[in-house]
């Protein structure tokens, strides 16, 4: 009885899963899902996490122990929450009559064709980071940049010359440090395309060139100016076609719309822990099922399964993740919208 299913029996491709690492490594700067809040990995699709309360940590109960008795006795208690993951996954084909053709143009189809997979990932990972993180509504503080006389709930937008965004972000880090301690402030800021344009332009940031004023600032040297480690710092450059796909290369192209991945005039500043710790807050975690792809499950480099359709007379490859963005630590992220115009 012949298969009903033809690609059964696929098969990992280290050279190919090679080629997709180094793909999403030459472009790790540009997409930034993966390089915000710590993995953790699960062996499951599905499980729960403890959710640690900084109220019992950060109380006083130490006094002298009584002659004869015992010291005051403590404790805590902790919530849960709970993640869960899906595969995800993209194919490519090449079919036969392809490669004579490739080949002769002197072009690697087996590469072209995951690079393709892998870039895809990449603009859907951060999509959905955008999604979970860079919004109004996900964390403890939503403030809106205005262009003149904020109120309440505002601030004067960063391409305001007037503005100061150094004030800004030192006094919203150090209002989370007055609720959960200084130890959990704030150690990374993402900036839209715009914001941290407009960010290198502002007099305050410019004079820290000095007689370098031919010098472009580089995110560095935002992080220094805000008090932030040395590359906490982050600009996601990833572009999305949510246009549609036609029947032909030139209509394709022609309706193409292209869009920023992560909205340009927004910032987001928020704790995110070193390494993840089941006894360390943080903004938020990607948990990742490892126990299904590996360690590389949360990354668009998890393994290429590459197959053969006898019937296409083609050859197929998937990439595939499984993972899920969490909000952990609500209290430990300020949102910033507008805070550059548009």
């Amino acid at each position: 009885m012949p298969d009903p299913n033809p690609r059964q029996g696929g098969v990992p491709d280290p050279m190919l899963t090679s080629i997709a690492l180094a793909w999403a490594e030459s472009n790790a700067a540009l997409y930034t899902a993966r390089q915000v809040f710590p993995q953790v990995p699960s062996t499951t699709s599905y499980g729960k996490y403890k959710v640690w309360g900084r109220s019992y940590f950060l109380q006083d109960n130490v006094g002298p122990r009584p002659l004869g008795g015992y010291p005051r006795q403590v404790g805590y208690r902790t919530s849960t929450d709970s993640y869960s993951m899906e595969e995800e996954a993209l194919e490519a084909m090449i079919d036969d009559r392809e490669r004579p053709d490739l080949a002769y143009a002197g072009d690697n189809p087996e590469t072209a064709k995951i690079r393709l997979l892998t870039t895809q990932h990449l603009v859907h990972g951060d999509r959905r980071w955008a999604s979970a993180f860079f919004r109004t509504g996900v964390w403890g503080t939503d403030l809106t940049g205005v262009a003149a006389a904020p109120a309440a709930g505002q601030f004067l937008q960063w391409d305001n010359d007037n503005s100061e965004p150094d004030l800004l972000i030192d006094e919203r880090g150090g209002l989370i440090g007055d609720k959960v301690g200084d130890m959990w402030r704030p150690n990374k800021l993402v900036l839209g395309r715009l914001a941290a344009m407009r960010l290198r332009h502002h007099p305050a940031l410019m004079n820290m060139l000095g007689d370098q004023k031919d010098r472009i600032l580089t995110n560095n040297d935002i992080a220094r100016f805000f008090g932030l480690p040395e590359g906490s710092v982050l600009v996601p450059g990833g572009i999305v076609n949510t246009g549609p796909e036609k029947e032909s290369f030139a209509a394709t192209e022609a309706a193409a719309v292209y869009e920023r991945v992560v909205k340009s005039t927004d910032a987001l500043l928020v704790y995110a822990a070193p390494q993840a710790s089941a006894e360390m807050p943080s903004g938020g975690y990607t948990f990742a099922w490892t126990g299904y792809l590996g360690a590389n499950a949360a990354n668009p480099t998890a393994g290429v399964i590459r197959g053969r359709d006898d019937r296409a007379h083609s050859d197929w490859f998937h990439v595939q993740t499984a993972y899920d963005f969490k909000v952990v630590a609500p209290e430990l992220g300020v949102f910033f919208s507008n805070a550059v115009s548009g």
